[in-house]
């Protein structure tokens, strides 16, 4: 799970494009490096890099200011949904599906074509920062494809499709004004 930073003190070979904590010791303790654990099963839970130029600081960002650091708003949200936490209530079994391979970053206005299955006329799209909701009727596509228009105003945070009151499971999304 972490990589390079473990296998080299234990095997004593350094990956030649990798920064060993032989040469990086203010990020290290004990031979490894200082909150990565921490850092790789955030990804496990859901997690994100926040993106480029996203205020605050987070675990998620960078491990090597572990344990003096936390996380962001919107990541304790995500992790507050996810099943590995809540158990069975997460999503409904026999509701909608959206895929994790959905994008994890996407611009105000961006139009997107989300995966799953179980899609039907009348899903609701949710798109949820730590600070609100913003409900969108995608395209249906196929019982296993829908397209949406991201909504602005919107930070980082997840996405949820809605039919009446099935969940399906939560997708996490960096969610950001356009660049351009």
């Amino acid at each position: 799970m972490l990589g390079d930073w473990v296998l080299e003190p234990i095997s004593g070979v350094a990956e030649p494009a990798a920064i060993p904590c032989s040469f990086a010791s203010w990020q290290c303790q004990g031979g490894v490096p200082k909150g990565a654990a921490a850092h790789e099963l955030g990804h496990t839970f859901g997690l994100h890099h926040p993106p480029e130029g996203f205020p605050g600081q987070s675990l998620m960002r960078w491990h090597g200011d572990y344990p003096d650091t936390g996380l962001l708003p919107h990541e304790v949200m995500i992790l507050r949904q996810s099943p590995l936490f809540i158990g069975p209530s997460a999503f409904d079994t026999n509701g909608p599906w959206l895929d994790f391979e959905a994008t994890d970053l996407a611009e105000w206005g961006q139009e997107l074509i989300l995966g799953g299955h179980g899609f039907a006329a009348g899903d609701v799209l949710e798109f949820r920062d730590a600070s609100h909701s913003i409900f969108v009727t995608p395209e249906i596509l196929s019982t296993t494809n829908l397209r949406v228009q991201v909504p602005v105003n919107l930070s980082p945070g997840y996405m949820r499709l809605w039919r009446g009151r099935l969940r399906s499971n939560v997708v996490p999304i960096n969610v950001v004004p356009p660049t351009t």
